[in-house]
């Protein structure tokens, strides 16, 4: 499984933002708060180039939605496949009659009608 990355969708929740409360010893993290595990440290484009390159054919390929690993409709996951075959990066789709942009270098799924993001998985013909 190709797991770069944390999780986009994680961005979103309560729980991810870290509390900071000043102290009389200057500023700290509420120790109540949960640290803060989401997307917002990013990988640079070089290493996400690198690990494109690396990559064997997808054998399956997957995003991530309400904490749950899906596949991608057979149509889709066949096209999607096929681009990665043909070196592209990148390749635009429309599912549940909505159009998306799936990055294979940011590992991202974008909703390109409400811009909404979700992260985007493989398993290579390797089995990694």
């Amino acid at each position: 499984l190709c797991l770069k990355r944390k999780l986009v969708d994680d961005c979103l929740s309560k729980d991810c933002k870290s509390r900071r409360v000043k102290s009389e010893n200057g500023p700290s993290f509420d120790s109540l708060a949960k640290r803060c595990n989401c997307c917002c440290t990013r990988p640079n484009l070089a290493n996400d180039c690198v690990n494109f390159l690396k990559s064997g054919t997808p054998s399956r390929v997957m995003y991530y939605k309400k904490g749950s690993w899906l596949n991608f409709p057979e149509q889709i996951m066949k096209s999607l496949i096929d681009e990665f075959k043909g070196n592209k990066s990148s390749v635009v789709s429309v599912m549940d009659d909505e159009p998306i942009l799936v990055d294979f270098l940011s590992m991202t799924l974008v909703n390109l009608k409400t811009r909404k993001q979700r992260s985007v998985a493989w398993f290579d013909d390797t089995g990694k």
